[in-house]
């Protein structure tokens, strides 16, 4: 007997096209037949869908689920939301490739990121592969290789162009993971080692993922003023290599002028895919973006560690270097037009300064937790009331030890909803997942979000285009030919939801909250999650680029 029968379905397959009603079978993992109208057909478990959606699960391909991984098998948020299949490794980080030089790389700075780091490395990514196999996941996983860990293994944070027995080494471990069944490679460039990355080094790189067909993934230089330089170096990379290219979490932060800068991202994306770059970008529904406080620093002031760090931070010399950096990087990102530029520098950054620290929210803290979900100027003024800005925030990362995550309002809706339309973004979460603290709401409310808000409500795009950007596109964008659509033939991951309640209750507030509507998921013909309760099955699976 079939295992599965999902009945009186309102099937969106996953391809833009319009929904229907029918019925799915499903054996031994697989979708065998769709049927529209009465079926007489059985099975051992039968799902009644009437009245709700039936589509594809979701394909997250902007997730640091792996840093979760080893804390949750079961991808407790992923799975209440409806994702299937996480692509992990993004933004130049991950735990694998490693060896004890990249070991002590993230002990010593992604720790700033994470807070503390009791977590296995892995010397290979194939190792990692072969962890979750053994182990099992409730979801599908598909790797990138993080750029950052392949430099630091090879040339640790040497502030340098690699010699030529460096890049061929670098060249070998990309090699590595593209035959162990990686995607493409992944850059993280806003952040060291990344940032002190030539372009000619990425595309020597990338020269080794174009000759597989894989992907080159993208956090872009710089997401504010100097975003079109950034993306024109990703299209360079691109036309250089031969490798698709998918540019992360795109947003435009910070700048006066986003509405024409929106409208010039879309041409340049345009252009570039008439003239043969596969160029693609993907984007989550919020005005907030999530990153670290200490972000704001420059590289020289980790080098060396804790110690160094809370020296660095203490030193009057030292602060004032800082202190400057911070605000020259600032005025470069908000990009102050030239006949606005009569008002003094120290005017606006004033007013820069008295925006920016209300638009802060302190998401994870170290050891003051009592204020995480508070604005970083609730923060500065209740622990150091008299205190400048600047050397309030130094002292706040000094004191906990720089692992301070944040939330920026940075965006604005309007612009988060022309970048939703766009037809060359699909969807992801970017679901950096602290061990201590609150998590960006995304983490649990990315999809739910866009199908309960942005379709049902706003109408800012029809329930077919929002679940394709889920899922068929992604699938075609990753090479992933056999998940993301509803189709005879392909694997059995389904989210079955209710189109009229379904929605996203995580906040910044709360935003361990999980969503509602969403009723049932299926993974490899498993289901997983059945109204709301996980079933703690593990039918996910490594897949790999083929």
């Amino acid at each position: 007997m079939t295992d599965i029968l999902i009945k009186n379905g309102i099937i969106i397959d996953g391809t833009g096209n319009n929904r229907f009603s029918g019925n799915i079978l499903i054996d031994k993992g697989i979708i065998t037949n769709i049927q529209t109208g009465n079926t007489s057909e059985t099975a051992d478990l039968v799902i009644n869908a009437s009245k709700k959606v039936v589509c594809p699960g979701f394909i997250d391909v902007h997730s640091h689920f792996d840093f979760s991984y080893l804390l949750d098998k079961y991808a407790k948020y992923s799975i209440m939301q409806g994702i299937t299949t996480e692509i992990v490794g993004n933004c130049g980080i991950g735990l694998a490739p490693m060896n004890e030089t990249v070991r002590n790389y993230y002990q010593n700075y992604i720790s700033f990121i994470l807070g503390s780091l009791n977590i296995e490395f892995f010397n290979r990514i194939s190792d990692f592969m072969n962890y979750i196999n053994k182990n099992g996941c409730t979801l599908n996983i598909g790797f990138l290789i993080p750029q950052g860990n392949v430099r630091v293994y090879v040339m640790g944070m040497d502030n340098q162009e690699p010699n030529d027995d460096e890049l061929k080494q670098m060249k070998q471990i990309v090699r590595e993971g593209m035959e162990d069944g990686a995607f493409g490679i992944s850059t993280g460039l806003i952040y060291p080692p990344g940032s002190i990355t030539t372009t000619n080094e990425l595309i020597e790189l990338t020269k080794v993922v174009g000759e597989y067909g894989g992907i080159y993934s993208t956090h872009i230089r710089d997401e504010g003023r100097g975003i079109i330089k950034a993306i024109n170096e990703a299209l360079e990379i691109g036309k250089s290599t031969g490798a698709s290219v998918e540019i992360s979490h795109v947003k435009v932060a910070g700048s006066i002028f986003t509405k024409y800068i929106i409208k010039k991202i879309n041409k340049m994306i345009k252009n570039a895919r008439e003239f043969g770059v596969d160029v693609n970008g993907d984007m989550y529904p919020y005005t907030a973006a999530n990153s670290v406080l200490s972000g704001l620093l420059q590289p020289w002031v980790f080098d060396g560690g804790d110690k160094a760090f809370r020296q660095n931070l203490t030193s009057p010399v030292n602060r004032k270097r800082i202190i400057n950096e911070f605000k020259n990087t600032l005025w470069k990102m908000v990009g102050i037009p030239w006949f606005l530029r009569f008002i003094p520098k120290m005017v606006w950054m004033k007013l820069i300064m008295d925006k920016l620290q209300k638009k802060v929210i302190i998401t994870s803290m170290k050891y003051k937790h009592e204020f995480e979900g508070k604005t970083l100027e609730n923060v500065i003024n209740t622990l150091y009331p008299g205190v400048d800005i600047y050397n309030a925030t130094l002292n706040l990362l000094r004191e906990e030890e720089g692992a301070i995550l944040i939330s920026m309002f940075l965006m604005k809706k309007k612009d988060v909803i022309k970048l939703m339309k766009s037809p060359y973004l699909m969807f992801s979460t970017d679901n950096l997942c602290p061990n201590v603290g609150k998590p960006h709401p995304r983490v649990l409310g990315t999809y739910p979000r866009i199908l309960g808000r942005c379709a049902r409500q706003s109408q800012i795009i029809s329930l077919e285009e929002a679940i394709y950007k889920m899922t068929g596109f992604p699938a075609k964008k990753f090479s992933i030919d056999d998940r993301g659509i509803i189709k005879e033939d392909f694997k059995a991951d389904i989210v079955i939801f209710d189109p009229d309640t379904v929605i996203d209750t995580a906040t910044h507030q709360n935003p361990i909250s999980f969503p509602k509507g969403i009723h049932k998921v299926i993974v490899n013909g498993k289901v997983v999650m059945d109204e709301g309760k996980l079933t703690e099955e593990l039918p996910g699976m490594v897949i790999q680029f083929k």
